[in-house]
């Protein structure tokens, strides 16, 4: 059984979806101002970026489940 790598341990999709969040509210601040993207076209960015957020999670979840059986298998067959 191979043990699968996980993610490192920071989270750039996070900071992805942070960095978005905040210029939506700039945008919400400065609704005079004239920027290159809408807010809408920033939460699709958004929206993307958490669904990589749910990737990375599901990969984690699978490296500790992997860790944990192969773990396991090691105390039983030493």
């Amino acid at each position: 059984m191979s043990l699968e790598k996980p993610p490192g341990h920071t989270c750039p999709a996070i900071n992805q979806v942070q960095h978005i969040l905040r210029q939506i509210v700039w945008r919400m601040d400065n609704p005079d101002r004239q920027t290159r993207q809408d807010a809408r076209d920033l939460l699709v960015e958004g929206l993307a970026a958490l669904e990589q957020v749910r990737t990375e999670n599901a990969q984690m979840r699978s490296a500790y489940y992997t860790m944990r059986a192969e773990l396991a298998n090691r105390k039983e067959n030493p």
